[in-house]
C-alpha cells in the first residue's frame, strides 16, 4: 500500500512540477490590421537560468516565423543575478529581429537601474519608456514603463492621456507589465493590451482553477493567464520564472507566446 502512495504521489508531482516550456499561440483578426504580423512575446524571467545560454528556451522559439520581440517586463530580476538575462536578450539578438522591453515592477527596484538600461540599450533593444511607435502603417506599439505607488496618480494621467491621443483608426497595442491597467481604467483606444506578472496564479488545476493568486488581483485571479475579449483584448502571458517565488509552481508550466495579427477584408 505504501508503495503505491508513493508511486502516486512521485506520479502527481511529475506532471505538476513539470517545467517543460511551452509556446502559447494567440491569432487575432482585425479589419485595422495592414498587414500580416507576427509577434513574440516573453514576460518575467526574472533572471532564471533555462540552460547553457538559455538554450532551452531558444529551442522553442528557433523554428517560429516572428517579425520582432517583446520583452513584457521582469526580465531582469531586482534580487538574483542579471546574468542570465543578459544571456537571452544576447541570445534573441541572433535573430536579428527587433526587440521592444518595457519595465516591469521588479526592474524599478533595481538600485542600479540606469546602468542596467544603458547595457540594455547597447545591445540593440529598444526600452520604451511610455513611448510609442509603429509596427506597420496601421499598427502602433505602446510600450509602457512600469508605475509604483509614488507615481500611481501621474502614471494614471499619463496613461489616459497617451489613450486620449491614439487614433482609434489604428490598431493600437499597449505593452504593459501589469493586467491590472485593462480593468482599472477605462482605456477607449486599445485594441490589444499584452502583460505578464500574474505567474499564471502560481497554482492551477487544469480545467477547473485558472490560477489561484496573482499580485494585485489577490485569490482566484480572473485574468491569470490567457485571452480575454471584453472592451478589447488581453493578453497574459503566465511567464517564465521558476526560481524566483518560494511557492513552487503547480501544474503551470513556463509559456512564451506567439501573438499573430491578421487582416480582415472590410465587408460591405
Amino acid at each position: 500500500m505504501y508503495t503505491i502512495v508513493s508511486i502516486i504521489v512521485l506520479i502527481f508531482l511529475s506532471f505538476a512540477l513539470f517545467y517543460k516550456i511551452k509556446v502559447i499561440t494567440y491569432t487575432i483578426d482585425s479589419q485595422k490590421i495592414d498587414k500580416d504580423l507576427n509577434l513574440l512575446f516573453i514576460s518575467d524571467l526574472h533572471s532564471c537560468n533555462y540552460g547553457n545560454r538559455q538554450q532551452k528556451i531558444i529551442k522553442e522559439i528557433k523554428n517560429l516565423d516572428f517579425d520582432c520581440v517583446l520583452l513584457g517586463g521582469d526580465i531582469i530580476d531586482d534580487k538574483l543575478n542579471s546574468r542570465y538575462a543578459f544571456e537571452l536578450i544576447e541570445e534573441l539578438n541572433k535573430f536579428k529581429k527587433p526587440i521592444y522591453y518595457v519595465h516591469g515592477n521588479h526592474e524599478k527596484k533595481i538600485s542600479n537601474l540606469k546602468k542596467i538600461d544603458e547595457k540594455i540599450k547597447k545591445l540593440g533593444v529598444n526600452l520604451l519608456e511610455s513611448e510609442e511607435l509603429n509596427l506597420t502603417s496601421n499598427v502602433k506599439l505602446i510600450g509602457m514603463d512600469d508605475s509604483c505607488k509614488e507615481i500611481l496618480d501621474n502614471y494614471e494621467n499619463s496613461l489616459k492621456k497617451i489613450d486620449d491621443e491614439l487614433s482609434s483608426d489604428k490598431f493600437n497595442i499597449m505593452l504593459i507589465h501589469k493586467p491590472d491597467y485593462y480593468f482599472k481604467f477605462n482605456l477607449q483606444n486599445v485594441d490589444l493590451m499584452i502583460s505578464g506578472h500574474t505567474h499564471g496564479g502560481q497554482w492551477r488545476i487544469p480545467f477547473i482553477l485558472n490560477g489561484l493568486i496573482a499580485p494585485g488581483q489577490g485569490f482566484l485571479p480572473k485574468y491569470a493567464g490567457g485571452m480575454y475579449d471584453e472592451d478589447y483584448t488581453l493578453i497574459v502571458s503566465r511567464g517564465l520564472s521558476k526560481e524566483k517565488t518560494i511557492i513552487p509552481r503547480l501544474f503551470n508550466r513556463p509559456e512564451i507566446n506567439l501573438i499573430k495579427l491578421k487582416p480582415t477584408v472590410k465587408s460591405f
